[in-house]
């Protein structure tokens, strides 16, 4: 997937779960503080969501394992998408 088709499914998508490297993540655009994100296991978020105002501003900053998550787009593999 490509930084700018992420993007698309972040915009118009509510509920986003994904893999990268065996780990899972999800992506919640409806929170209050932002759009959150944060690893998860089992559905339930292993660490504090991180808010960001924008998919582009969640790209480029968010890191997994030290990354920014725009230089992992390839990788992402959507497992769930509301």
């Amino acid at each position: 997937m490509t930084k700018s088709e992420f993007i698309k499914k972040i915009n118009n998508g509510r509920d986003i779960l994904f893999d990268i490297n065996g780990h899972q993540y999800g992506i919640f655009t409806w929170c209050e503080n932002g759009i959150g994100v944060g690893e998860s296991t089992q559905n339930v978020s292993k660490d504090p969501l991180q808010y960001y105002n924008t998919p582009k501003d969640l790209l480029e900053n968010y890191k997994v394992n030290g990354t920014p998550l725009a230089d992992l787009c390839d990788k992402v593999i959507i497992t769930d998408y509301t």
